[in-house]
């Protein structure tokens, strides 16, 4: 008695790249978005942020997102990163960035 053959089992689909989502879902938000460590190192930069500060991502991955800011800026930007990790409600906030040139830019 022969048996049937088997049919090979489905691959499994495959798996997105939660970085490659992530990226995807930051470039369609029309604000200047980071992701950054709880250190505060810039490991994502959307679209917006990179047209803005005229900068590649090449240049900001890494960098402290403190160091973007102008004069007093990174200080008052490092409390308020701090108060955001201890209380997550605070999660807007505008300020000033240099962009590559070091003209001051809103955001």
């Amino acid at each position: 008695m022969s048996k049937a053959p088997r049919a090979k089992a489905a691959a499994p689909p495959p798996q997105a790249n939660p970085y490659t989502v992530t990226r995807e879902f930051l470039d369609l938000l029309p604000d200047v978005v980071f992701a950054c460590t709880q250190d505060g190192l810039i490991e994502l930069a959307n679209r917006k942020a990179l047209a803005v500060l005229r900068r590649t991502e090449a240049e900001l991955v890494g960098t402290p997102l403190c160091d973007l800011c102008p004069g007093d800026g990174g200080l008052r930007l490092r409390d308020l990163l701090a108060g955001c990790l201890a209380d997550p409600s605070q999660v807007s906030h505008q300020t000033k960035f240099l962009a590559a040139d070091g003209e001051p830019i809103d955001v």
